[in-house]
């Protein structure tokens, strides 16, 4: 994407070309230059990795910051689940509701349930907390995590039908305009993920490279230099925005690029030492890059499982076509324009940011007495009862939200496993599905063997009190 609100029909395609005609200018503009490095972030990484495998002849490198190549690498990962349980059939329907337009708040939200206990209590209890010194960092980030962009429902079936759900980009089935998109064809990669990134995990950001290639010589013969780096403690938003992360991770690339491309070809992990720090904080980095093997990137993600990916991606593929032909005619009909923008505006994620602005009349009495107030507030000592007494109480709220979290989490592992891994009834029901015509025989085909698979349960249910009725029943009373 390029604008908030998207061209009218734009997909994925028309944006790749952009990009590749973006560069095919700035090379034509610097001859005596290499040819340009392309940095994405999150998904503009698969984005940047797309083009690069289109037109590797563009770019002399590509780094991939916390992006997601691999979406079924992680098991017991939320956006694993919750994607193959609600997504594609929620995010088809959204996109209608919205007058064809996918909206942006709806990912940001996705993103912001998958860590309960930050987004309702500590995010805005470390504001609060730290008043005097948080205001800035904290309104600069969410005027920037705010700036919610609009996607074509285009846009949106590419991105289920062929990375989210399908899964199609590290297994080369992904075409753009009848051109494959091989990850085999990127010369020379970057990949920056992170052990406390909880929304693009390790796995899923490298398992495709195990995918890919065969062996570290696959890689060495292909001709390819793969680089990973793996920090340990940053979150998903920090890859991007956070100043030490750009001043360690993101400095260390761009000024080691000369020996990034004198590398000889095949698969190394970038290490990056901290020499020392001055007064001030900032600090000077020691870099190597040392020789790996595929079974290095395996052992970070050892549950790697795609047993239900085929289960899934028919699943998708049927109910996609279900949809387009009977509920999106009606859906589209009862749409405005007026009425979509109706609809985005009462996001729940815009409501919140507008009902606190100066749209909202009852704020000016705040906005009149904040400077007073910031004037003559003291803040309390650590060893205040009352401040331990309040940490204490955050760090329960965080403890209760977290197990929610995992909890929820866990429930919802077992219903995707339970339902696409394996499971003969819902096969049948997609056979079924596939082999329709009418919405009647759908419908039929799809309920007949879950209502088949509930008689089976009940009659096994009756039949187990009957004898345990039985078994009362015979019991010797005067024993």
């Amino acid at each position: 994407m390029f604008y908030t609100h998207p061209m009218p029909g734009q997909t994925l395609e028309d944006v790749e070309q952009a990009e590749v005609k973006f560069l095919e200018e700035v090379i034509r503009r610097h001859p005596e230059a290499d040819k340009p490095v392309v940095i994405g972030n999150c998904q503009a990484g698969w984005a940047a990795a797309l083009m690069g495998a289109d037109r590797p002849d563009l770019n002399s490198l590509i780094v991939m910051n916390g992006a997601p190549l691999s979406y079924y690498a992680v098991k017991n990962h939320p956006m694993r689940t919750f994607g193959g349980l609600i997504g594609p059939r929620w995010a088809l329907l959204m996109a209608d509701m919205g007058g064809g337009l996918f909206d942006g708040a709806h990912l940001v939200s996705g993103f912001e349930r998958l860590n309960p206990a930050n987004t309702i209590w500590s995010k805005l209890y470390n504001l609060w907390s730290k008043i005097d010194t948080e205001r800035k960092r904290f309104l600069e980030f969410e005027r920037w995590w705010g700036g919610f962009f609009l996607l074509t429902k285009e846009e949106m079936k590419f991105i289920m039908g062929n990375l989210f759900v399908g899964n199609k980009l590290e297994r080369g089935q992904v075409f753009l305009e009848e051109r494959e998109i091989n990850l085999r064809n990127l010369e020379r990669v970057v990949v920056f993920a992170s052990e406390g990134d909880n929304i693009t995990p390790p796995g899923q950001a490298l398992a495709w490279i195990s995918e890919v290639y065969a062996s570290a010589e696959d890689i060495q013969s292909a001709g390819n230099t793969v680089i990973y780096i793996v920090e340990e403690k940053i979150g998903h938003l920090a890859i991007f925005v956070s100043a030490k992360v750009a001043e360690k991770t993101h400095g260390s690339i761009i000024n080691g690029l000369d020996v990034i491309k004198s590398l000889s070809p095949g698969l190394y992990e970038m290490v990056i030492v901290e020499e020392k720090c001055d007064m001030e904080g900032v600090c000077t980095y020691r870099t190597r890059f040392e020789e790996r093997r595929l079974e290095d990137i395996r052992k970070m993600n050892p549950e790697r499982d795609l047993k239900g990916l085929t289960t899934l991606s028919e699943a998708y593929d049927n109910g996609a076509k279900l949809f387009e032909t009977y509920l999106a005619p009606l859906v589209k009909a009862g749409i405005t324009p007026q009425a979509a923008e109706f609809i985005r505006q009462l996001h729940p994620l815009r409501v919140e940011r507008y009902m606190f602005s100066s749209w909202n009349p009852w704020m000016l009495a705040p906005k009149i007495l904040a400077p007073w107030v910031s004037a003559i507030r003291r803040p309390a000592s650590d060893d205040n009862i009352f401040v331990k007494i309040e940490k204490v109480g955050s760090d329960l709220i965080v403890y209760f939200l977290n197990g929610y979290r995992d909890l929820r989490d866990a429930l919802a592992e077992e219903m995707f496993e339970a339902l696409y891994n394996g499971n003969p009834v819902t096969e049948e029901a997609l056979r079924n599905l596939s082999a329709c015509r009418t919405v009647t025989e759908c419908g039929e085909g799809m309920i007949q063997p879950f209502r088949d698979l509930g008689e089976h349960a009940f009659q096994k249910a009756l039949a187990q009190l009957r004898k345990h009725f039985n078994v009362l029943t015979s019991v010797d009373i005067a024993a």
